[in-house]
């Protein structure tokens, strides 16, 4: 599939690349929160550490089991389309996480968040170029490049306050606010 070179305002330029940030920076930031909640979900399910590691190895599944076919899918289907459902994906996956009733509920929900999770980070630098001119590119890859590094470097930090105010479930339901967010701004700025 070709995608046509059109270059958006620059109103949709900044609301696109609100929504592409986000899609780079939320994944990270899952990724690297849960690793604080092992503990408080240690004592929440009354679980052995062998089935908490779980909670962190099904996102990296999902993640990795996917990367390469969410681009292929992207360039297929459309990138936007997926993109965007990726960002649906993991909002849903995200509260599903929250309401987890049972560890192994918390897994499966893992694994569809590391799907959407995917399709986001593989398809936001996709669509970079399709944004913006060819001349601003270097920095919008290096934008998406600094908000992955944030997420990364932040999660355990967000991740360690939310718990401790406000328990286990708390950074999986940050996520679905910031996650609708981005769906909206993609929705209105990706073209």
């Amino acid at each position: 599939m070709s995608y046509p070179s059109i270059i958006p305002s620059p109103w949709a330029r900044r609301t696109g690349l609100l929504a592409l940030g986000l899609a780079t920076l939320l994944p990270m930031l899952a990724g690297s929160m849960a690793n604080m909640a092992l503990p408080a979900l240690g004592q929440a399910f009354a679980a052995p550490f062998a089935s908490l590691q779980w909670v962190l190895v099904a996102y990296l599944l999902g993640i990795t089991s996917l990367t390469l076919v969410a681009g292929r899918l992207g360039d297929r289907f459309g990138r936007r389309r997926l993109l965007l459902g990726g960002v649906a994906l993991f909002a849903l996956a995200s509260l599903l996480c929250a309401l987890a009733p049972t560890i192994g509920w918390l897994i499966a929900a893992r694994v569809l968040q590391g799907i959407g999770a995917a399709c986001m980070l593989s398809l936001a630098l996709a669509m970079v170029g399709q944004l913006v001119p060819a001349a601003q590119r270097g920095r919008g890859m290096g934008l998406l490049g600094t908000l992955s590094a944030c997420g990364t470097a932040l999660g355990p930090s967000f991740g360690g306050l939310l718990i401790g105010g406000f328990g286990w479930q708390a950074p999986f339901l940050l996520l679905v606010p910031v996650s609708l967010l981005a769906l909206g701004a993609g929705m209105l700025g990706l073209p």
